[in-house]
């Protein structure tokens, strides 16, 4: 399968930008070794699970019982808000900001929640993969579900730059969307995308 293709069909669900890359030994080292310098030094505060599976977060491939380098990454975004309800959300956005006696809530908060809409999406996109292809593979669909460095497989997606306050900055988007990813094993014949450097700046 081409890569244009999955494209396609994840736009055809909703996703806005798609990106893809291998799980290779080599490709979470570093983020890795600021992810535990990161723990060692207590910013993860009382959220203990974070120390947890340190092996998986280092590489993924386990989650699908594979080795390096036999599992591909899909990363997806969606936006929090379509092009038609951006105007009418920043007017309102606006207008609690300026009355103290109300409050303003996250723009991810607003609508359905979005774990379960990009879940299913994820879920219906290796569906529709697995129609277009001879062969049976494994995935797995995580949206704030697994032990994996989610951004900084993103980036390695090239979807987008990691800023310092650790998420991830789509050009043009700028925080109205949400990166989410699909793991999936031998993966189709798939071209990994270039991934977006590390212009901005690490946590």
């Amino acid at each position: 399968m081409e890569s244009e293709r999955l494209i396609l069909m994840a736009r055809s669900l909703g996703f806005g930008r798609v990106g893809i890359t291998t799980l290779d030994g080599d490709l979470l080292t570093e983020a890795m070794s600021h992810y535990r310098e990161w723990i060692a030094q207590g910013y993860a505060g009382d959220m203990e699970y974070l120390a947890r599976h340190a092996g998986l977060r280092a590489d993924p491939a386990q989650l699908l019982d594979q080795t390096a380098g036999q599992v591909r990454a899909i990363a997806v975004t969606m936006d929090y808000l379509p092009g038609p309800s951006l105007a009418r959300w920043r007017q309102d956005h606006d207008a609690a900001i300026a009355d103290p006696g109300r409050a303003v809530t996250s723009v991810y908060a607003h609508g359905r929640d979005y774990h379960k809409v990009m879940r299913q999406r994820l879920v219906q996109l290796a569906e529709h993969l697995q129609q277009d292809v001879a062969e049976r593979y494994r995935f797995r669909a995580c949206v704030d579900s697994a032990p994996v460095l989610e951004v900084e497989i993103a980036r390695r997606c090239g979807l987008g730059w990691r800023v310092k306050h650790t998420l991830l900055l789509i050009l043009k988007q700028l925080l109205l969307a949400c990166s989410k990813l699909s793991l999936s094993t031998p993966l189709l014949h798939l071209d990994p995308h270039t991934h977006a450097p590390m212009r901005i700046g690490l946590v």
